[in-house]
């Protein structure tokens, strides 16, 4: 870090060629955020649409929000890996990065 430059904007010069991957798990972590915060409101949903459907006619009438629940399941495990992707390639790359900026100061 150069003597004149703050620590934010080290940070930022740092960080900007890997500004794709940083990205890419900002996206991951508020997807998250947003799966983990509607679970509870989706399975009440469920289990209203359950309790309120006759018992004849459940299956037919709870399959696709099931389905849907399952298929959003399957995306935010999927995304999971593109974060790890994401986190594998710039880590060793950043470290680099930031090794030579110390030793060229």
């Amino acid at each position: 870090m150069h003597k004149n430059q703050t620590a934010l904007s080290f940070l930022f010069n740092t960080a900007k060629p890997f500004k794709f991957y940083l990205g890419l798990h900002v996206f991951v972590v508020l997807y998250n955020a947003i799966d983990i915060a509607l679970w509870p409101y989706a399975s009440k949903l469920l289990i209203d649409k359950i309790a309120a459907t006759p018992r004849e006619s459940v299956i037919a009438e709870v399959w696709p929000f099931a389905v849907f629940l399952i298929f959003v399941t399957a995306i935010s495990n999927i995304i999971w890996h593109f974060s790890d992707y994401a986190w594998a390639k710039i880590t060793p790359l950043m470290r680099k990065k930031l090794l030579l900026n110390q030793w060229n100061t």
